[in-house]
């Protein structure tokens, strides 16, 4: 499997959201890739697809906080989002997000490892599995930050598209 480059935004001042729109179907699984630097206090970065604002989606999380040291799993159902980690304070983080079969004609499956808090005590690595309850092709991903929060410049995200072997 390749990744094909489609899209990237590189945020030059603070956002709270970026949407990638106009996502073809021409690919068998879509992947984000993205380095959000400074995310405001009680912010938690989520996923939308298609700018559903519904409760849609399911999540759950398996992390591990470095300080305190805490192993936790979180999650359920009807969503407005899929949250794709766990910090909620300032911090600079990493998320590889999966988007399997987005353009077929099922509910959505996503996969998104994490790594939050970077160069801070209270580090965060994990996974989420989420699920987004449409059987339309996604056609728009926005990834967001929630509870009014905001992303901050230095910020990248870049979607790319797989096709299957």
């Amino acid at each position: 499997m390749a990744w094909t480059y489609i899209a990237e935004s590189n945020l030059t001042s603070t956002s709270n959201e970026v949407t990638f729109s106009g996502i073809g179907s021409s690919f068998t699984d879509l992947k984000i890739i993205a380095y959000v630097k400074s995310v405001s206090a009680g912010a938690y970065i989520s996923l939308r697809l298609n700018s559903d604002t519904g409760t849609n989606y399911s999540r759950w999380t398996v992390y591990n906080q470095y300080s305190p040291s805490t192993n936790l799993t979180d999650g359920g159902y009807a969503y407005s989002s899929i949250s794709l980690g766990m910090k909620a304070a300032p911090s600079t983080s990493m998320y590889d997000i999966d988007i399997f079969q987005y353009a077929n004609s099922e509910y959505k499956q996503v996969r998104c490892n994490f790594v939050e808090g970077i160069a801070v005590s209270n580090m965060a690595v994990g996974m989420v599995t989420g699920m987004w309850f449409d059987t339309s092709a996604v056609t728009s991903v926005t990834i967001r930050a929630g509870a009014s929060g905001t992303m901050g410049s230095g910020t990248k995200i870049a979607l790319y598209g797989i096709k299957a072997a």
